[in-house]
């Protein structure tokens, strides 16, 4: 990620993999490409389970910075994102600019589901399955619960370890604000529940 003159500085994601339950440090290279110092003011983070340290001194021209960002991912499971949006100022530019990093992980858990998101198309209805595939040994878990934030996505357990997702396009409102996705809910009590994301993909009109 570099910093250009007209402060158009492209949004970055950082896959951190695979990572265990935990407090996770991640750290991101910046650059400063353009002829003037910079000077990093402030960040905004998109929830409290992480923060990053920015410098207090001006980035040179030709200078990289490191970024360092805590992320505490101890009650979370499977795919998982946080974000945070750095402010700055250039020389000779009248208004604050910023920048976001997203930092995207999966942490690891007892459990996994296949598939991790599921896809549909928008004008067409269509039913997928999610199966709950078990780490352990005795594979002892199921599948206590399922919701869905949306109308348009029916669901329901069919078994201990699979459910049937229904999208049903009548009811679907075309908001690029909403994010559609399954809750499911783990008969293990000290479990959160787990988050399915739905997308659309690119044959959608």
């Amino acid at each position: 990620m570099t910093y250009v003159e007209q402060g158009e500085l492209p949004n970055k994601t950082v896959d951190i993999g695979e990572i265990e339950s935990g407090t996770i440090d991640v750290d991101v290279v910046v650059t400063n490409d353009s002829a003037n110092p910079v000077q990093m003011t402030h960040s905004v983070r998109s929830c409290t389970c992480a923060s990053v340290d920015i410098p207090s001194e001006p980035v040179q021209p030709a200078e990289s910075v490191t970024l360092h960002c805590r992320w505490n991912v101890s009650e979370t499971r499977g795919a998982a994102d946080t974000n945070f949006a750095v402010f700055y100022n250039v020389e000779g530019k009248t208004l604050p600019l910023f920048f976001k990093v997203n930092v995207h992980g999966k942490i690891k858990s007892p459990f996994d589901f296949e598939p991790e998101v599921l896809e549909f198309v928008k004008n067409v209805e269509e039913v997928k399955a999610v199966k709950l595939l078990s780490r352990e040994a005795d594979g002892n878990i199921a599948i206590a619960s399922v919701t869905s934030s949306s109308s348009a996505f029916e669901v329901e357990k069919i078994t201990d370890k699979e459910i049937r997702v229904k999208f049903i396009p009548n009811e679907w409102i075309d908001d690029p604000a909403l994010k559609p996705s399954i809750v499911v809910t783990m008969d293990i009590p000290s479990e959160m529940p787990i988050v399915i994301p739905i997308v659309f993909s690119k044959m959608s009109n």
